[in-house]
């Protein structure tokens, strides 16, 4: 039996919103799977997908907000991983204006709200992290940026449907 087969089988015994927060809940798939899965393959209905979908990808926040600097603490027991953090956070971590502040959460924003390959909640928590931004400024933007690419990804996979099923 291969991995895939191995995994659907174990997927296939959850509840379907379970598999849905779970795919909103990891990386690189998040939403743009979670929504796709749940209107298209377990038939939910909008608004219970658009919900689960919401609290599967911000249950992230938290935890990274947390396990990231803990991953820094290991990382640092190698000095090429500490020369390189040093590097990295002497650049990003410099604040000149009040602009540059605003442009911080801006980006958090667009990470999240733009349903892109590579960008999402795990990328814009590892971003805040880089930059140092704490929880204040860092969790309000995600969570916009998250409700507004599920959102988005809820409109194009219901209109595609759509579009479908009158095109066939």
């Amino acid at each position: 039996m291969s991995l895939a087969q191995s995994l659907a089988d174990g997927l296939s015994a959850l509840p379907p919103s379970a598999v849905v927060l779970l795919l909103a809940f990891l990386p690189v798939l998040e939403v743009r799977a979670s929504i796709p899965i749940a209107l298209l393959v377990y038939d939910m209905h909008v608004v219970p997908t658009f919900l689960i979908s919401l609290v599967g990808n911000l249950l992230i926040v938290p935890v990274l907000f947390y396990a990231l600097p803990m991953a820094e603490l290991v990382a640092r027991k190698w000095d090429a991983f500490s020369r390189m953090l040093d590097r990295v956070y002497a650049f990003t971590r410099r604040k000149e204006s009040k602009r540059t502040e605003r442009v911080e959460e801006a980006s958090l924003f667009a990470i999240v709200a733009l349903p892109l390959p590579g960008a999402g909640t795990w990328t814009a928590m590892l971003t805040a992290h880089v930059f140092g931004l704490g929880p204040r400024k860092a969790w309000p933007m995600i969570a916009l940026g998250s409700v507004v690419e599920c959102v988005l990804i809820t409109a194009v996979v219901v209109t595609g449907a759509a579009a479908w099923q009158w095109l066939v």
